[in-house]
Protein backbone atom coordinates (compact mmCIF):
# COMPACT_ATOMS: atom_id res chain seq x y z
CA UNK A 1 0.00 0.00 0.00
CA UNK A 2 1.63 3.50 -0.61
CA UNK A 3 2.54 5.67 1.96
CA UNK A 4 0.12 8.01 1.29
CA UNK A 5 -3.05 5.23 1.78
CA UNK A 6 -1.24 4.04 4.24
CA UNK A 7 -1.87 7.55 6.41
CA UNK A 8 -5.31 8.08 5.13
CA UNK A 9 -6.20 4.79 6.65
CA UNK A 10 -5.01 5.82 9.68
CA UNK A 11 -7.88 8.34 9.79
CA UNK A 12 -10.41 5.92 8.90
CA UNK A 13 -12.61 4.69 12.10
CA UNK A 14 -11.25 1.02 12.54
CA UNK A 15 -8.64 1.67 9.99
CA UNK A 16 -10.52 -0.43 7.89
CA UNK A 17 -10.99 0.23 4.35
CA UNK A 18 -14.70 -1.24 3.74
CA UNK A 19 -16.72 -1.31 0.81
CA UNK A 20 -19.50 0.86 2.59
CA UNK A 21 -17.20 3.76 3.75
CA UNK A 22 -15.63 4.13 0.24
CA UNK A 23 -19.05 4.38 -1.40
CA UNK A 24 -20.32 6.23 1.76
CA UNK A 25 -17.25 9.18 1.57
CA UNK A 26 -18.11 9.06 -2.11
CA UNK A 27 -21.85 10.23 -1.88
CA UNK A 28 -20.44 13.19 0.71
CA UNK A 29 -17.61 14.46 -1.14
CA UNK A 30 -17.26 13.48 -4.99
CA UNK A 31 -18.22 16.33 -7.41
CA UNK A 32 -19.89 13.94 -9.85
CA UNK A 33 -22.85 12.87 -6.78
CA UNK A 34 -23.26 16.59 -6.11
CA UNK A 35 -23.84 17.01 -9.86
CA UNK A 36 -26.61 14.55 -9.85
CA UNK A 37 -28.14 16.24 -6.36
CA UNK A 38 -28.83 19.19 -8.49
CA UNK A 39 -30.11 17.83 -11.49
CA UNK A 40 -32.09 15.96 -8.65
CA UNK A 41 -33.46 19.53 -7.35
CA UNK A 42 -33.96 21.45 -10.41
CA UNK A 43 -36.48 18.23 -11.27
CA UNK A 44 -38.39 18.98 -8.40
CA UNK A 45 -38.62 22.64 -8.39
CA UNK A 46 -39.34 22.57 -12.40
CA UNK A 47 -42.58 20.10 -11.07
CA UNK A 48 -42.92 22.10 -7.91
CA UNK A 49 -43.34 25.51 -10.10
CA UNK A 50 -45.98 24.74 -11.78
CA UNK A 51 -47.88 22.70 -9.23
CA UNK A 52 -47.48 26.23 -7.15
CA UNK A 53 -49.86 27.41 -9.46
CA UNK A 54 -52.42 25.98 -8.01
CA UNK A 55 -52.09 27.43 -4.44
CA UNK A 56 -53.50 30.28 -2.66
CA UNK A 57 -52.33 32.93 -2.64
CA UNK A 58 -52.71 36.11 0.10
CA UNK A 59 -51.75 39.58 -0.35
CA UNK A 60 -51.43 42.06 2.36
CA UNK A 61 -51.13 45.95 2.13
CA UNK A 62 -51.40 48.70 4.27
CA UNK A 63 -51.01 52.43 3.58
CA UNK A 64 -51.09 55.93 5.03
CA UNK A 65 -51.12 59.39 3.15
CA UNK A 66 -50.90 63.02 4.60
CA UNK A 67 -51.69 65.58 1.99
CA UNK A 68 -51.31 69.52 3.92
CA UNK A 69 -50.12 71.09 0.28
CA UNK A 70 -51.15 74.42 -0.64
CA UNK A 71 -53.95 74.53 -2.15
CA UNK A 72 -55.29 76.67 -4.79
CA UNK A 73 -58.86 76.45 -3.82
CA UNK A 74 -60.46 77.81 -0.48
CA UNK A 75 -63.14 75.24 -1.10
CA UNK A 76 -60.15 72.04 -1.16
CA UNK A 77 -59.59 70.65 2.48
CA UNK A 78 -56.30 72.38 4.11
CA UNK A 79 -55.62 69.02 4.82
CA UNK A 80 -56.35 65.37 3.84
CA UNK A 81 -55.12 62.03 5.93
CA UNK A 82 -56.17 58.71 4.77
CA UNK A 83 -55.83 55.07 5.70
CA UNK A 84 -56.50 52.03 4.29
CA UNK A 85 -55.64 48.70 4.90
CA UNK A 86 -56.57 45.48 1.99
CA UNK A 87 -56.06 41.78 2.09
CA UNK A 88 -56.80 39.94 -0.31
CA UNK A 89 -56.85 35.64 -1.30
CA UNK A 90 -56.86 34.45 -5.06
CA UNK A 91 -56.34 30.98 -6.28
CA UNK A 92 -56.13 29.32 -10.15
CA UNK A 93 -57.61 26.03 -10.53
CA UNK A 94 -57.01 22.99 -12.72
CA UNK A 95 -59.97 24.07 -15.05
CA UNK A 96 -58.59 28.00 -16.00
CA UNK A 97 -60.64 29.61 -13.29
CA UNK A 98 -59.18 32.19 -11.32
CA UNK A 99 -60.65 32.92 -8.04
CA UNK A 100 -59.91 36.09 -6.62
CA UNK A 101 -61.56 37.40 -3.10
CA UNK A 102 -60.67 40.74 -1.20
CA UNK A 103 -61.69 43.17 1.63
CA UNK A 104 -60.65 46.68 1.58
CA UNK A 105 -61.25 49.33 4.91
CA UNK A 106 -60.07 52.78 4.04
CA UNK A 107 -60.58 55.51 6.84
CA UNK A 108 -60.35 59.11 5.84
CA UNK A 109 -59.84 62.61 7.49
CA UNK A 110 -60.59 65.84 5.88
CA UNK A 111 -59.84 69.31 7.59
CA UNK A 112 -61.90 72.71 5.80
CA UNK A 113 -60.70 76.14 6.51
CA UNK A 114 -63.81 78.88 7.24
CA UNK A 115 -63.88 80.10 3.69
CA UNK A 116 -66.19 77.03 2.87
CA UNK A 117 -68.80 78.35 4.84
CA UNK A 118 -68.31 81.68 4.71
CA UNK A 119 -68.04 82.56 8.55
CA UNK A 120 -67.29 80.91 11.86
CA UNK A 121 -64.10 78.34 11.55
CA UNK A 122 -63.23 75.53 10.11
CA UNK A 123 -64.16 71.85 10.74
CA UNK A 124 -63.59 68.48 9.83
CA UNK A 125 -65.13 65.44 8.26
CA UNK A 126 -64.82 61.93 8.75
CA UNK A 127 -65.90 59.24 6.71
CA UNK A 128 -64.82 55.06 6.61
CA UNK A 129 -65.44 52.84 3.67
CA UNK A 130 -65.36 49.00 3.64
CA UNK A 131 -65.59 47.47 0.01
CA UNK A 132 -65.30 43.67 -0.32
CA UNK A 133 -64.82 41.90 -3.80
CA UNK A 134 -64.99 38.75 -4.90
CA UNK A 135 -64.19 38.15 -9.08
CA UNK A 136 -64.10 34.87 -10.80
CA UNK A 137 -62.06 34.72 -14.08
CA UNK A 138 -62.56 32.05 -16.72
CA UNK A 139 -60.66 31.92 -19.53
CA UNK A 140 -62.02 30.50 -22.80
CA UNK A 141 -59.81 31.49 -25.66
CA UNK A 142 -56.03 31.59 -24.59
CA UNK A 143 -56.27 28.46 -21.80
CA UNK A 144 -59.25 26.88 -22.51
CA UNK A 145 -61.02 25.08 -19.34
CA UNK A 146 -57.64 25.03 -18.23
CA UNK A 147 -56.10 23.33 -21.20
CA UNK A 148 -53.14 24.44 -21.67
CA UNK A 149 -52.43 24.95 -18.04
CA UNK A 150 -52.96 21.02 -17.22
CA UNK A 151 -51.28 20.05 -20.74
CA UNK A 152 -47.86 22.48 -19.18
CA UNK A 153 -48.51 20.67 -15.29
CA UNK A 154 -48.54 16.98 -17.09
CA UNK A 155 -45.44 18.01 -18.85
CA UNK A 156 -43.43 18.99 -16.01
CA UNK A 157 -44.19 16.27 -14.12
CA UNK A 158 -43.21 13.82 -16.70
CA UNK A 159 -40.33 16.05 -17.40
CA UNK A 160 -39.36 15.71 -13.53
CA UNK A 161 -40.05 11.57 -13.54
CA UNK A 162 -37.70 11.37 -16.37
CA UNK A 163 -34.97 13.74 -14.57
CA UNK A 164 -35.37 11.56 -11.75
CA UNK A 165 -34.84 8.60 -13.58
CA UNK A 166 -31.85 9.75 -14.45
CA UNK A 167 -30.76 10.57 -11.80
CA UNK A 168 -31.44 7.42 -10.15
CA UNK A 169 -29.43 4.93 -13.09
CA UNK A 170 -26.30 8.03 -12.86
CA UNK A 171 -26.28 7.28 -8.81
CA UNK A 172 -26.58 3.77 -9.46
CA UNK A 173 -24.21 3.55 -12.51
CA UNK A 174 -21.49 6.13 -10.62
CA UNK A 175 -22.20 3.95 -7.07
CA UNK A 176 -21.40 1.00 -9.14
CA UNK A 177 -18.11 2.54 -10.44
CA UNK A 178 -16.71 3.33 -7.00
CA UNK A 179 -17.34 -0.40 -6.36
CA UNK A 180 -15.62 -1.33 -9.42
CA UNK A 181 -12.53 0.32 -7.96
CA UNK A 182 -13.01 -1.07 -4.89
CA UNK A 183 -12.74 -4.65 -5.66
CA UNK A 184 -10.14 -4.21 -8.75
CA UNK A 185 -7.86 -2.62 -5.77
CA UNK A 186 -9.32 -5.44 -3.11
CA UNK A 187 -7.99 -7.87 -5.95
CA UNK A 188 -4.93 -6.47 -7.00
CA UNK A 189 -3.96 -6.28 -3.14
CA UNK A 190 -4.75 -9.69 -2.52
CA UNK A 191 -2.48 -10.45 -5.84
CA UNK A 192 0.43 -8.97 -4.27
CA UNK A 193 -0.08 -10.43 -0.44
CA UNK A 194 -0.22 -14.33 -3.02
CA UNK A 195 3.15 -13.00 -4.79
CA UNK A 196 4.53 -12.38 -1.73
CA UNK A 197 4.04 -15.73 -0.40
CA UNK A 198 5.09 -17.45 -3.26
CA UNK A 199 8.36 -15.20 -3.30
CA UNK A 200 9.06 -16.58 0.54
CA UNK A 201 7.96 -19.99 -0.27
CA UNK A 202 10.70 -20.02 -3.41
CA UNK A 203 13.33 -18.16 -1.40
CA UNK A 204 13.07 -20.76 1.43
CA UNK A 205 13.68 -23.30 -1.66
CA UNK A 206 16.32 -21.69 -2.94
CA UNK A 207 18.51 -21.92 0.14
CA UNK A 208 17.32 -25.71 0.57
CA UNK A 209 18.63 -25.75 -3.01
CA UNK A 210 22.46 -24.20 -2.42
CA UNK A 211 22.84 -26.26 0.10
CA UNK A 212 22.12 -29.71 -2.26
CA UNK A 213 24.52 -28.10 -4.30
CA UNK A 214 27.23 -26.80 -1.95
CA UNK A 215 26.78 -30.85 -1.00
CA UNK A 216 27.37 -32.42 -4.22
CA UNK A 217 23.29 -33.82 -4.78
CA UNK A 218 22.29 -31.55 -7.13
CA UNK A 219 23.97 -30.39 -10.52
CA UNK A 220 24.19 -26.70 -10.99
CA UNK A 221 21.90 -25.78 -13.40
CA UNK A 222 19.47 -26.90 -11.24
CA UNK A 223 20.13 -24.91 -8.71
CA UNK A 224 20.22 -21.83 -11.38
CA UNK A 225 16.67 -22.96 -12.74
CA UNK A 226 15.90 -22.01 -8.99
CA UNK A 227 17.54 -18.91 -8.83
CA UNK A 228 15.74 -18.06 -12.24
CA UNK A 229 11.73 -18.76 -10.42
CA UNK A 230 13.24 -16.52 -7.77
CA UNK A 231 13.64 -13.68 -9.82
CA UNK A 232 10.62 -14.10 -11.77
CA UNK A 233 8.93 -13.99 -8.46
CA UNK A 234 10.88 -11.09 -7.25
CA UNK A 235 9.91 -9.01 -10.74
CA UNK A 236 6.25 -10.17 -10.24
CA UNK A 237 5.78 -8.55 -7.03
CA UNK A 238 7.24 -5.54 -8.16
CA UNK A 239 4.45 -5.65 -11.02
CA UNK A 240 1.96 -6.57 -8.56
CA UNK A 241 2.97 -3.53 -6.39
CA UNK A 242 3.16 -1.01 -9.01
CA UNK A 243 -0.22 -1.84 -10.36
CA UNK A 244 -1.51 -1.55 -6.61
CA UNK A 245 -0.36 1.99 -6.60
CA UNK A 246 -1.69 3.00 -9.72
CA UNK A 247 -5.02 1.29 -8.39
CA UNK A 248 -5.01 3.50 -5.35
CA UNK A 249 -3.90 6.82 -7.34
CA UNK A 250 -6.99 6.89 -9.43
Amino acid sequence: MPPFAQDYLKKIPGKKLSLEYVVGTALENAEVYKDIAYDYEKANLTSMAVEAMEDWAVVGEANYNDDNTVKTSPFQPLRAKSWDWTLGFSKNFASGTLVKAGWTHTFTDLEYGPAVLGFGGGFLTRFKQTLVSVNIEQSLLKDFFGYSYRKKRKAARLQGEAVRSGVRFQVENTTLNFMKLFYEAWLKQQRVFSVQKQLKRRERLLKVTQRKKERGVIEKPEYLQVQALVASTRSDLEVARAELRTQWES
